[in-house]
């Protein structure tokens, strides 16, 4: 953070789950203790009430609008950004690499944040971009068979997600002993998919969530009959990611976690459904190789993919799973496939 700004503007601040208050609380501690209400107007985290149902008993309770994430309107300079980020449960703000882009004065009023001083907060609401009534896509999953698919599918899921642990950040197979080899389930959901297709005339889009390390799996998975692609890690290394970049060990790397890890602390998509919250991880706090800015490594990634498609003679996806031919390859094929019995004098990119 070096450029400074002169105006209050709102920002967007990733925490930990479940530390949105611990956060707001802390800093407000810190702006009194340093100093620095001139620079901090406002911290919000948007709350809506909720209706419960429990058998025939209703009850409204508060609810976040925007889990894990804390809204504050500030003045931007390297002192109150570092008052920010050094909050605990605070992992950074929005925007790419460690510049933080404040809100539009659109996006100010769609979220309903801003509000007269004679208006009381309560008063103020949460525009949505959707309404009671509207349609919305409900996405299910994770499944790693037909089974699992042809559940959802006639449960009326949209779309079905496809992978239990194999993500880069997922230890669930080591720690609960389930999941399934990512390419094994793709191709038996996928199967399953053209199956329930032809039975029922509803076609229900499969995501390839997990698995995906290099640029040449992301075909290898289209071509396993993915209709899209789960790429967390791959996102995660860019400058447009909300984690900061950080040295380790000489090399730029970029902070990368599981939603199931003691870091992100996201219980509830984990928990058993009681009061008892989970006493082990199912996720990793760990780093991942900066790539810097997002639109030049789509750019080769996308090229690559469609590079692969030519070479298959294909110019769709659909065409590329009809007529892409996958073959079970040794160990040997693997080494062969990359540069072998030659000493490497220097990697360079190709401009």
């Amino acid at each position: 953070m070096n450029e400074a700004s002169t105006e209050a503007r709102w920002y967007v601040v990733h925490t930990y789950s479940g530390y949105e208050n611990k956060v707001k609380t802390s800093l407000e501690k810190a702006i009194e203790n340093r100093g620095m209400s001139a620079y901090f107007f406002d911290i919000q985290i948007p709350m809506e009430t909720v209706v419960e149902q429990d058998g025939d008993k209703e009850r409204e309770i508060e609810d976040k609008v925007f889990p894990s994430y804390v809204l504050i309107k500030m003045i931007m300079s390297d002192e109150s950004w570092h008052v920010v980020r050094n909050i605990r449960g605070v992992t950074g703000f929005v925007g790419p690499g460690s510049k933080p882009i404040p809100l539009t004065d659109a996006e100010v009023a769609s979220l309903g944040i801003e509000h007269e001083e004679d208006t009381p907060a309560e008063a103020v609401t949460v525009k949505l971009a959707f309404e009671v009534g509207d349609t919305v896509k409900i996405g299910a999953g994770n499944v790693v068979d037909r089974d699992g698919f042809l559940f959802l599918a006639k449960a009326g899921a949209d779309f079905v997600k496809v992978g239990i642990g194999g993500g880069s950040i997922c230890i669930t197979r080591e720690t609960k002993g389930i999941g399934r080899g990512q390419a094994t389930a793709l191709i038996e959901v996928a199967a399953a998919r053209d199956e329930y297709f032809k039975e029922t005339g509803i076609y229900v889009p499969i995501c390839s969530d997990g698995g995906i390390v290099h640029d040449y799996h992301m075909t290898l998975a289209l071509a396993m009959g993915a209709d899209f692609l789960m790429l967390g890690r791959y996102f995660a290394r860019f400058d447009e990611g909300p984690t900061p970049k950080v040295m380790v060990n000489g090399a730029y790397m970029k902070e990368y976690w599981g939603e199931g890890s003691n870091r992100a602390r996201n219980w509830q998509r984990y928990d058993l459904g009681g009061s008892t919250k989970l006493s082990f991880e199912e996720g990793v706090d760990s780093y991942v190789t900066y790539a810097g800015p997002l639109h030049d490594n789509v750019e080769a990634s996308l090229y690559k993919v469609k590079s692969t498609m030519c070479n298959c003679g294909v110019i769709t996806i659909p065409d590329l799973q009809r007529e892409a031919k996958l073959t079970l390859v040794s160990s040997v094929s693997i080494v062969e496939g990359g540069a072998h019995d030659v000493t490497l004098r220097s990697t360079s990119t190709v401009k």
